[in-house]
């Protein structure tokens, strides 16, 4: 009998999604079928690699998370409950489609990415579940996992009622309710894809982790020749930008422009597939592309500049390059102070103006963000570049993707996978 695997990555974004393929990707050779369970706008990339979609988002969900999204960054849609967004009968009606359609599917196991989902969708039909998570999400925390902003330890990442209306859901569904906040991303098997020097947790017996290492996949997509000439070019000497796109025409790319342009130093930049196009036009120094194969593009270049999301920070790690690290959330500046402390990269802006307490109010998240905006100097870019491409920061980077290149990254998912519904 066939096995089927059914992924369900958080919010459909970039970082989630990749993992999610680089896995897929593995069992697909061992005869697995493959399903996500995936809308928006990395949807066609998944139809691309050859997997088959199912949407378990109805019209009425997809018009909230619409709305919020005009007040709301995306990254906040599952945290912060939004009117008419995440109350209990919103999130009921979302896990009830969820149980429906994949009841009709009746896969081997339920493969999460950060989806709060899986754990609930998982006990009620029965199906073995796999969490991917990062150290923020690891449900042995006994109490609320506290990151950076700043300078600044901030207040609890999430609201006090989320337990609350996770247990509501439980009730309703004769699942056991969970005690902690994090145990939410509870799952029979996890994983995390990165290496303990970045993310770190005190495991407990009740919760074992694997570290697994970074989890790339094969791109399934050409690079533009004109953009393989360009990077041919200046290899090893071009510094490769990520901000992600949902930051795509804040000011930070223009002043990424601006700052290597200063520096005199070739700069490719992926703006991401939601992307405003930046007034500028490419350049035999500035290259501007939507989407960029990571294993191709980062191996070539001297620096990465990335937000600290966990996908970009562990494929600069894999690549063994330094970073320079702008983030745009708590979660992300945690990630870059632990890759400072491993001497791999550097963090910018300088935190000489502290900002307060970081919580998912949109008023303060559109405030950090204009915070960034104003305190990241081009001189604080230009200065970084200096620093980090002396030879310790190579050394440390250099370190850290030995480490990782030896705990297997997708095809030892795969593995742990298969033994678990054996």
């Amino acid at each position: 009998m066939g096995r089927t695997a059914l992924f369900m990555p958080k919010h459909n974004g970039m970082g989630h999604v990749t993992r999610c393929l680089g896995i897929a990707q593995h069992l697909k050779q061992t005869g697995w079928d493959c399903i996500f369970d995936i809308a928006g706008p990395y949807q066609q990339l998944v139809v691309e690699s050859g997997y088959k979609v199912v949407s378990n988002t109805s019209h009425k969900m997809r018009d909230l998370r619409t709305r919020a999204a005009q007040n709301v960054p995306p990254f906040v849609l599952c945290h912060k409950p939004i009117e008419d967004y995440n109350n209990f009968e919103f999130l009921q009606k979302e896990v009830q489609i969820a149980i429906e359609n994949y009841r009709t599917i009746n896969p081997t196991v339920l493969i999460g990415d950060m989806d709060w989902k899986t754990r609930l969708v998982g006990k009620v039909l029965d199906i073995r579940t796999v969490g991917i998570i990062q150290q923020q999400w690891y449900p042995g925390h006994s109490e609320r996992w506290r990151c950076w902003w700043y300078d600044i330890p901030s207040k609890y990442m999430n609201d006090s009622n989320e337990v609350e209306i996770y247990n509501q859901l439980c009730k309703t569904l004769s699942v056991e309710p969970i005690e902690h906040f994090y145990e939410q991303w509870a799952a029979d098997l996890l994983i995390i894809p990165g290496i303990p020097e970045i993310d770190r947790i005190n495991q407990n017996d009740k919760y074992p982790v694997h570290y697994v290492g970074p989890i790339l996949h094969d791109w399934v997509r050409d690079t533009d020749q004109e953009v393989s000439q360009w990077i041919e070019r200046n290899s090893g000497y071009f510094i490769f930008a990520s901000n992600g796109g949902t930051y795509s025409d804040s000011k930070i790319n223009d002043l990424l422009i601006s700052a290597t342009r200063r520096a005199n130093i070739p700069l490719l930049m992926a703006i991401g597939p939601q992307s405003t196009p930046i007034n500028m036009d490419n350049t035999s120094t500035l290259k501007i592309v939507n989407f960029i194969d990571w294993r191709k593009t980062v191996n070539h270049a001297s620096v990465n500049i990335h937000h600290g999301g966990h996908g970009s920070t562990m494929a600069a790690i894999l690549a063994g390059q330094p970073s320079i690290i702008t983030p745009f959330q708590c979660e992300q500046e945690t990630q870059a102070r632990m890759v400072m402390e491993q001497g791999a990269g550097l963090l910018v802006p300088k935190n000489k103006d502290p900002y307060k307490h970081f919580t998912f109010e949109a008023d303060q998240l559109r405030e950090a963000i204009g915070h960034l905006e104003v305190t990241l100097k081009e001189e604080d870019i230009i200065e970084a570049l200096e620093h980090v491409q002396g030879v310790s920061y190579k050394t440390a980077v250099k370190s850290l993707k030995r480490k990782a290149e030896q705990l297997g990254g997708p095809n030892y998912s795969a593995q742990l996978i298969a033994k678990l519904v054996e």
